[in-house]
């Protein structure tokens, strides 16, 4: 098996490894490797967590918590322990992400396996190796954002209910809890998962175990979430991270849905298609019908989620970080929903056109990178490029104990390495709480200019 989904692994190795060199040819400059600017604020928090001691901003910053994905930071900040610095730090966590994606694809081999135990390993081998087509969830995760550690976690999550589930004295299980541990330090909203894995583990467990199950597992989750919430309000002075606030204060409920069901609409293809799959479950073998309507929920439970909070800030040339994280479970759930236990030669015809639909969704994902690879921006770097090299230009003319505010606040922050004053609120609490300004448009409609220029008097 292994050997039949390295070889499956081929293409998708092949395309992760151009698309970071093309996306490293720099117009203004020489060759780069660059980040997504959300995730150079994460580097920006882990380089000054292992050089300063102190988990913020900058070296001197003020306890703020501008990131949504401490253990992530935390990673990126290790990368740059062992001594990597700017392009080849950019460089290492997105082949973290190729890894990462890797795994996941893996992950996902092993589940349809578990299945499927009568399907050629070729035939799972190469919808699986689609994964690594994905442009969402490659396009965010070589960007620098924890999507792809996100979804490992989420396929290890359903693996380990499927490991507890089989043990049926098992209350806990310990393949069950990393996950989740490592998913709620990594983004709070994980926890939402984790609730809908506790559920679905309880409803599934043998009468006399599901009290235990339930509260073992839900104990768990409420030390998890409880542990995170307190180590924010006692190191950052806040129990939530600084852009929750940034996003929801002030923004109606009515404001956030109407923008999180639009943002949501490209996703409507592929919620039909779940639907489809979550029917056709009905009649599957019990180990397919729990992977299938497992997964079902988790993805819409991230969307329910994703249009509560009025969708992502970037999101309009493909899925948001949101859905893009779940879009590994695709696979899984297309080629065991339709499964019969009493009729291979329907299940073969299944197994095909299953692999069919998720190749072909795959491959039609790649659309917006064969439009960019067009116009010379593949993965969309050019700005990235032209800010750093900007930045680079600004840092040599500016004196070092200069006060700069900036409305891009992670290559900024990274190459001037000076004091930094963020003009849209991500690291500035004052804002963050602030009212908005115009339409809803999240991260990005809060500023105070008569503060952060008139009382600050930042020098650039």
């Amino acid at each position: 098996d292994r050997k039949v989904f390295a070889l499956a692994m081929s293409p998708g190795l092949i395309l992760l490894t151009t698309l970071l060199l093309l996306s490293s040819r720099n117009p203004f400059g020489e060759r780069r490797f660059t980040l997504f600017d959300d995730a150079m604020i994460s580097m920006d928090y882990g380089r000054t967590l292992f050089k300063t001691g102190s988990f913020v901003w900058f070296p001197g910053a003020p306890r703020v918590q501008g990131i949504t994905n401490p253990l992530w930071a935390l990673w990126m900040g290790l990368i740059h322990f062992v001594g990597l610095q700017d392009s080849a730090a950019a460089l290492a966590v997105s082949i973290t992400g190729v890894v990462l994606i890797i795994a996941a694809s893996w992950v996902a081999f092993t589940l349809i396996r578990r299945g499927l135990p009568q399907v050629s390993p070729w035939i799972i081998a190469a919808v699986t190796g689609a994964i690594p087509l994905s442009f969402p969830t490659i396009y965010w995760t070589l960007r620098g954002m924890e999507v792809g550690l996100l979804s490992l976690l989420t396929l290890l999550l359903i693996r380990g209910m499927c490991d507890q589930l089989e043990n049926h004295s098992k209350q806990v299980s310990v393949g069950v809890w990393i996950p989740m541990l490592l998913g709620i330090a990594t983004r709070f909203d994980f926890v939402l998962l984790c609730l809908i894995a506790v559920l679905y583990l309880t409803w599934w467990s043998e009468h006399q175990y599901r009290f235990r199950v339930i509260t073992l597992n839900g104990l768990f989750i409420g030390l998890c979430t409880s542990s995170l919430c307190l180590f924010q309000k006692l190191y950052w002075g806040s129990w939530f991270p600084n852009t929750y606030h940034l996003k929801m204060d002030g923004a109606t409920l009515v404001e956030r849905l109407s923008r999180g069901m639009s943002s949501g609409v490209k996703a409507i293809p592929l919620a039909i298609l779940l639907v489809i799959a979550l029917l056709a479950a009905r009649g599957t073998p019990r180990v397919c019908r729990q992977i299938v309507t497992v997964s079902i929920s988790m993805f819409f439970g991230m969307a329910v989620y994703a249009t509560y909070i009025g969708g992502d800030a970037w999101e309009d040339k493909m899925l948001n970080r949101f859905y893009s994280t779940m879009l590994p479970i695709i696979p899984v759930v297309l080629l065991l929903a339709f499964q019969r236990t009493n009729d291979n030669r329907r299940n073969l015809r299944h197994v095909w056109i299953g692999s069919a639909i998720a190749i072909s969704l795959a491959v039609s994902g790649l659309i917006p990178a064969v439009k960019q690879y067009r116009e010379r921006d593949v993965l969309f770097t050019r700005t990235n490029h032209y800010v750093t090299e900007t930045t680079l230009s600004l840092r040599d003319i500016i004196e070092p104990d200069s006060v700069v505010a900036t409305v891009w606040a992670g290559i900024p922050a990274y190459y001037l390495r000076s004091t930094m004053l963020d003009l849209l609120g991500k690291n500035d609490v004052r804002i963050a709480h602030s009212s908005p300004h115009g339409s809803f448009f999240p991260g990005h409609n809060k500023w105070d200019y008569n503060y952060s220029i008139g009382e600050l008097h930042p020098d650039v």
